[in-house]
């Protein structure tokens, strides 16, 4: 990753971007509540005071915002509401969420989803870019992409690579709206430059980093054009999502040979067949449980459902809804 320049951070936050700058602990545990989510934030070993200041840039439903703890701290978050890209800029972050555990420094970026708690330890004067989205705004995007709405939210995956190729286009627009931003006239009215910078960064968060409607979006917009036999293998898949299904035995029941039915779908759903089959049985498990009741397992239903690899079951089962089969019917068994 090319790293970014000091001097050119400096300039890009002016003083009309600064939200706060406090020593007292207090202050900044509230500022930076008000502008992300309620936190918990703690000094690390024996210091007393703090050293923090924020940056922000609202672009609509986006915010951009630059954070700098020139002392060591660690902040908890219950549960997030937004979905935030921290990009760290200097010294160290290490992100806790559940069971995961990530360490970051600059030329690389984790992305937090909405809906789950989280800590961050920051060390070394951490400084950070942040990005901060509205899940439903994100929702709303691809439904205008693809026609319809989406029914479940939206999950990234947590690293970003900036030294890969759809990372490196992530940072480059990041510094787009930096440069723009920066340098944007103080006469022109700020819809007109914060509303295509937020349009911006929400097209480019959504082709640059893998989520759960990656494959969606990656599909042709008219996918009710499909060919009869897609038609057909999608209807048989649909009815007998819980046994064994060959490729060979899915392309004699639509008519075609096995190539044909692969491209075929490939062009029309952007997916492959038993890609298809995978998102089938993963709806009917996440229906099974949100009909549960508190004597409900979720093995059983992934069996029945023609899940046989329980491990993987349950880590496609995450990346598509956000959280775990388990989490999934504990929620739905508490709200009873």
């Amino acid at each position: 990753m090319q790293q970014l320049p000091e001097r050119q951070i400096q300039q890009f936050f002016p003083d009309q971007y600064l939200w706060f700058r406090s020593r007292n602990l207090d202050e900044a545990r509230t500022s930076i509540s008000s502008a992300y989510d309620s936190h918990q934030l703690e000094p690390i070993g024996a210091q007393s005071e703090v050293d923090i200041s924020l940056h922000v840039a609202s672009l609509n439903s986006v915010n951009f915002s630059l954070v700098e703890y020139g002392s060591d701290v660690v902040a908890t978050v219950g549960e997030g509401s937004a979905i935030y890209v921290l990009m760290p800029v200097s010294g160290q972050l290490e992100v806790n969420s559940g069971t995961t555990r990530i360490s970051c420094e600059p030329g690389c970026a984790v992305v937090q989803n909405a809906g789950v708690g989280f800590q961050k330890i920051m060390r070394n004067r951490y400084r950070q870019l942040v990005v901060k989205f509205d899940p439903q705004v994100l929702l709303e995007h691809v439904a205008k992409l693809k026609g319809v709405m989406p029914t479940n939210p939206i999950h990234f995956d947590s690293v970003m690579d900036i030294s890969s190729s759809m990372g490196a286009s992530w940072w480059r627009t990041v510094n787009y709206v930096m440069e723009e931003l920066r340098n944007a006239d103080p006469n022109t009215p700020q819809q007109l430059i914060y509303e295509p910078l937020e349009q911006l960064l929400i097209q480019n968060i959504l082709r640059c980093q893998r989520h759960n409607y990656t494959e969606l979006l990656a599909a042709p917009k008219h996918f009710q054009l499909a060919p009869w036999y897609i038609k057909r293998a999608e209807d048989y898949l649909r009815e007998y999502y819980s046994e064994s299904v060959t490729m060979d035995t899915l392309a004699q029941i639509a008519g075609v040979s096995s190539r044909s039915l692969q491209y075929g779908f490939k062009k029309a759903r952007g997916i492959t067949p038993m890609q298809y089959l995978k998102e089938v049985r993963l709806e009917r498990v996440r229906d099974e449980l949100l009909r549960g009741r508190p004597q409900t397992s979720v093995t059983p239903i992934a069996m029945a459902c023609g899940f046989k690899q329980l491990g993987w079951f349950a880590s496609q089962y995450r990346e598509k809804y956000g959280e775990t089969p388990s989490e999934t019917l504990k929620r739905v068994v508490s709200d009873q």
